[in-house]
């Protein structure tokens, strides 16, 4: 390729690595995945559709300074995302939004 466009991975085995995502992982596992029997692809976007909307809207963060992540994310979008998160984190808290669209 040339242009200059370098991949980069998290290595197997090092979830310091990508800790936000990793902690997303964790959540989406232990309060969805293993607590839900999909029976089709269908049910499984339903599922995970309610699990996005929940995750987005209802608890509150403490890494967003007790926000959810939609309204942390709407905060970015409106020019007010530097006001910071109670970490300090406001750039990369707002990238754990749950928005994927399509499984």
């Amino acid at each position: 390729m040339g242009n200059e466009v370098q991949r980069c991975f998290s290595r197997p085995g090092r979830p310091v690595e990508n800790g936000f995502i990793e902690s997303f992982n964790g959540r989406l596992r232990d309060e969805c995945l293993n607590v839900e029997w999909f029976s089709s692809l269908e049910d499984a976007r339903q599922k995970l559709a309610k699990f996005r909307q929940h995750y987005n809207h209802q608890p509150l963060h403490s890494a967003l300074a007790d926000r959810t992540p939609a309204a942390f994310a709407e905060l970015h979008r409106l020019g007010e995302g530097k006001a910071s998160t109670s970490l300090g984190r406001a750039s990369h808290a707002a990238k754990r939004a749950f928005t994927a669209q399509t499984l």
